[in-house]
Formats: structure tokens, C-alpha cells, sequence
């Protein structure tokens, strides 16, 4: 499990890094993107950029999503691939055996809520980037409900971009994996985790948890029931913003 273990962790840390795609689409019953504070964010970012993350914070037993949107302050470069970092930029920077290896596994994504335009825009970015198709159709993509089935959740504009984006690194990453997408019906913690167990029980042999919140005493109780699956990789990003 030692290849497989490096291919998906980096999922959590190459999420936080926006790469700007044409294409991607917003539905119109989704809720508007929160601005961001100051306070939140206190690494350096590209002053011509203007930023401001997806979700807004959450409360005791709720997690966030962690992703930003860069809007650009001045006329972005036209032609060419999007700016940030590429698939291959990825992969070499962090050596990793993405051409051959992957092949076999299932990487699982857990957010909430709906991205109804996932299967699109993970396609708009795999083709712009050269990559070979993941389609239902062709059996390497598959999104269902937390239960594992088709009752998809209500759509959310700020979680919909943080699965667009999980969907984007781990084809980045891992191009030979294939890709799970489970939605939770809520950003409970109770509902994710029981995402995490449905993308167990469906195969998954890795599961990545993009979203994060603050810790609380009773924590533990959430590790246990959701979060220890002995042989699958579960990994989680993790951004303390206050104490429960």
C-alpha cells in the first residue's frame, strides 16, 4: 500500500492549489460564494490576484470546505494552458510513478453536498490537460449519495467547486486511478463520515476528506465510527479556525 498511500495524500495538498479551468459551469440553484476576511487566510498569495474561499465557516459538528477562488485584478494571458501548476508539474515535483502505477485503484472523494456539473468539468479539465477520458460510461467515474445511491443532495455553489477541484488533482495525480465521488446530504460531520463508509463498503482503497473545522472534546467518538478502516488510506485536511 506504500505507492498507493503517496499517490493519494497528495490529493490534500495539492487541493489547496487553484488551477484555473474554462469551462466550468455554476448552477443556478446554488448558493452564492461568501467573501472572504482578512483573517483567514495568512499565507502570501499573488497580489494581483484577489481571494476568498468557497465555504464559510462552520459550526460545532459541521465541517467547512478549505478551497479559494483567485479572481484575477488585472486582465489574465489569453491562449495557451490555464496558469498554475499542470499534471506533469505535479508529478515530477513530487517524483511520482502517475504513468504507470494507479491502475486498480479507486480513490474516493467525500464532500458535501451536490456537484451536478462534476462529470463535465472533470472532463473539461482531463482533455485540457491531455489526459485520457473518465466517464460513468467508460466505468472510471462514479458519483452517488452518501448511502451509496442516486438521491443526490441539493446542490451548493462552495462545495461544488471544492469536488470540481478533488476531482481535478486526483486525475492530476493519479490519472490510471478510478475516481468515486460520494455526497454527503449535509457538511455534518455525522454525514461525512458516513460518506467515508459508503466509499469503503463501494471499494474504495483510498479515501480523501477535503474539509476541515475546529477541534471538540468528543471528536474521538467521530474517529471511531467513521474514520478506521484497517488497509484504506483515509486522509483529511485540517484547518483549526477556533475552538468548539
Amino acid at each position: 500500500m506504500k505507492k498507493a498511500t503517496s499517490i493519494v495524500s497528495l490529493v490534500l495538498l495539492v487541493a489547496l492549489i487553484l488551477i484555473a479551468v474554462p469551462g466550468l459551469k455554476a448552477s443556478a440553484q446554488t448558493r452564492p460564494f461568501p467573501r472572504m476576511r482578512a483573517a483567514h487566510v495568512q499565507l502570501s498569495y499573488n497580489r494581483n490576484m484577489d481571494y476568498h474561499p468557497v465555504c464559510a465557516q462552520s459550526a460545532r459538528g459541521y465541517a467547512r470546505c478549505l478551497s479559494l477562488v483567485a479572481h484575477a485584478l488585472r486582465s489574465p494571458r489569453l491562449g495557451g494552458l490555464p496558469s498554475g501548476y499542470s499534471p506533469a508539474d505535479l508529478q515530477d515535483a513530487y517524483v511520482l510513478p502517475s504513468g504507470t502505477a494507479g491502475t486498480g485503484q479507486t480513490v474516493a472523494i467525500v464532500d458535501a453536498f451536490d456537484d451536478p456539473n462534476a462529470e463535465a468539468n472533470l472532463a473539461v479539465y482531463r482533455s485540457t490537460f491531455g489526459l485520457s477520458p473518465c466517464t460513468t460510461a467508460g466505468g472510471c467515474f462514479r458519483k452517488v449519495d452518501q448511502n451509496g445511491g442516486a438521491n443526490y443532495p441539493t446542490p451548493d455553489a462552495g462545495w461544488a467547486g471544492e469536488i470540481s477541484l478533488d476531482l481535478d488533482m486526483v486525475s492530476a495525480i493519479c490519472p490510471n486511478c478510478h475516481i468515486l465521488l460520494v455526497e454527503a446530504t449535509t457538511n455534518s460531520l455525522a454525514n461525512l463520515g458516513t460518506a467515508v463508509n459508503t466509499a469503503v463498503r463501494l471499494g474504495a482503497t483510498e479515501v480523501s476528506n477535503s474539509y476541515g473545522g475546529g477541534e471538540f472534546s468528543s471528536e474521538a467518538t467521530y474517529e471511531n465510527a467513521f474514520y478506521k478502516h484497517p488497509g484504506v488510506p483515509i486522509t483529511a485536511s485540517y484547518w483549526v479556525e477556533s475552538a468548539w
